[in-house]
């Protein structure tokens, strides 16, 4: 089955243009390119990457209960972390270690604008993951940078990867990793130049 993977960013679809692949049946990437969606390949189906800053990955104690509670107690542990209201936020419990949970956090409406743009262009998602989930783990002991023309995802700092944006100036959770890394005596085991990832 063909699958196209679109990287979005913040400003899709005022700005129509954006990065994507076509991964074959088998898995691999046949073809990929930057264009408007009438110029987008055929696929039997499609995902989205949302890029850089669009989604955070927080970790809270969440203890396990019935799926009708979750959500109000995954809104009720996150609270302190977030800067938009909880009930405007969409959350994904990731994976757990005890009670400890990671949560993938978006905008609901943001989400939902996407998705119906995608389903009137008659490219309906089965799938959407956050840009930070798309970095490999850094080494033990070791942080890295990904850097797109825009946007980098710093991995290997803290319990997830976190996206920022490369506008001129250095972002306050830049400035926070790089002055714990140097208390440590660390600096990035790699900083990569890459282009956008679509998945």
């Amino acid at each position: 089955m063909t699958q196209l993977r679109l990287y979005i960013t913040e400003t899709w679809p005022q700005n129509p243009i954006c990065d994507w692949v076509l991964v074959g049946p088998d898995g691999r990437v046949t073809s990929a390119g930057r264009s408007e969606p009438r110029h987008w390949p055929a696929a039997e189906q499609t995902e989205f990457v949302l890029a850089g800053t669009q989604a955070v990955w927080l970790s809270a104690r969440l203890p396990r209960a019935p799926k009708r509670e979750q959500d109000k107690l995954v809104r009720f542990a996150l609270e302190d972390q977030l800067v938009q209201e909880p009930d405007s936020q969409h959350y994904t419990i990731t994976d757990r270690d005890g009670d400890t949970a990671r949560v993938l956090v978006c905008a609901r409406d943001r989400l939902r604008q996407i998705v119906a743009q995608l389903d009137a262009l008659g490219r309906a998602p089965i799938r959407a993951l956050a840009e930070i989930q798309t970095v490999g783990a850094a080494a033990e002991g070791e942080w890295v940078l990904h850097c797109g023309p825009t946007q980098a995802v710093a991995s290997g700092i803290g319990p997830t990867p976190f996206a920022l944006d490369l506008d001129g100036t250095a972002p306050p959770s830049l400035l926070i990793a790089a002055a714990t890394s140097c208390t440590r005596h660390q600096s990035p085991a790699r900083a990569l130049r890459s282009a956008p990832r679509a998945g």
